[in-house]
């Protein structure tokens, strides 16, 4: 086995991909499952999901909203911009029990989102943010914040609206 290199070691750990933590075990990311899928199920039910293409849960449709989207987004925002905004002092700042770090990622994620959503959706998408942010944070990992977007977008694919 090769030792791995300390900058490489220190850029995979600072961006979230260095271990491998049991967060499906944790009580925070059982509770959001729960929630994300009450939530879809419940908007759903009143008509509320915005309109989704007439392909919906193809295969092509599923990998790239439900797995694509989620691990590259996650690794970006998460990984890349909180990982790094978490090093900082000021990052490591909290308001209202979230760190800056997570603030200020969940904020360029809901810019981001606002290019191809609606308004209303672009702005709630501030709370899930917010929470793939706290398992970040929580876990020091990208991987529980993978898992439960690519749930939180398969469920949103994969449930029939009523």
């Amino acid at each position: 086995m090769t030792p791995t290199h300390p900058m490489r070691a220190a850029f995979l750990s600072e961006i979230g991909v260095a271990g491998y933590a049991r967060f499906y075990r944790d009580s925070h990311f059982i509770l959001a499952i729960l929630a994300g899928f009450v939530f879809v199920a419940i908007t759903s039910y009143l008509n509320l999901l915005p309109a989704t293409p007439k392909e919906i849960a193809t295969v092509r449709l599923v990998v790239v909203i439900g797995l694509w989207y989620p691990i590259v987004e996650e690794l970006l925002f998460r990984g890349v911009i909180q990982g790094w905004l978490g090093t900082t002092r000021p990052g490591q700042h909290r308001i209202a029990h979230v760190t800056l770090a997570n603030w200020i990622t969940s904020l360029l994620f809901v810019g981001l989102h606002t290019i191809y959503q609606p308004a209303v959706w672009s702005v709630l998408i501030i709370v899930p943010s917010l929470l793939f942010g706290h398992l970040r944070d929580r876990h020091h990992s990208v991987y529980p914040s993978i898992a439960l977007h690519a749930f939180y977008n398969l469920c949103f694919v994969l449930i029939p609206r009523f």
